[in-house]
């Protein structure tokens, strides 16, 4: 008897980029990972993960990408250079002038999305990624103003 006939096996491949946020797709079928230079959007197939590049056309530009949230069943990406990336699939729908310096965190919320940014700012948005708050936390009293999750 062989014993390795018997065993279960697979198979990966090194992903060498890093990784800055990873969240479930709302309707359960896969997950995004977003990092230093890389959008991924992976798909569930029967016992294994399958993965897709995002697709940034001219829209968008390859940097980092620190943080995600949703808004419904779209992903939303926060980049180094402010913005927020909107995904309608894998491929980039809209690109949105959200902070003066990087977005560093994002929470999904009921009404749309919520983020912080490194020149100390909360803002919050709607499921159009509408700004509908802004607040500066410098204002607040913070010594420090710089959000991060």
């Amino acid at each position: 008897m062989n014993p390795a006939a018997s065993q279960t096996s697979h198979a990966t491949s090194s992903i060498l980029e890093k990784t800055l946020a990873v969240d479930f797709r709302r309707d359960g079928a896969g997950l995004v990972q977003c990092g230093v230079n890389f959008i991924r959007f992976w798909a569930f197939a029967g016992h294994n993960l399958t993965s897709s590049s995002a697709i940034l056309g001219s829209r968008g530009k390859l940097q980092p990408f620190l943080c995600l949230g949703w808004v419904g069943n779209f992903a939303v990406v926060g980049t180094f250079d402010g913005h927020l990336y909107r995904f309608l699939g894998r491929q980039l729908d809209v690109a949105v002038p959200a902070h003066a310096g990087a977005v560093n965190s994002s929470s999904t919320t009921n009404e749309g999305i919520c983020t912080g940014g490194k020149g100390g700012h909360v803002k919050v948005w709607s499921t159009r990624l509408d700004l509908r708050f802004s607040r500066e936390l410098f204002g607040l009293g913070s010594v420090k103003p710089s959000t991060s999750s």
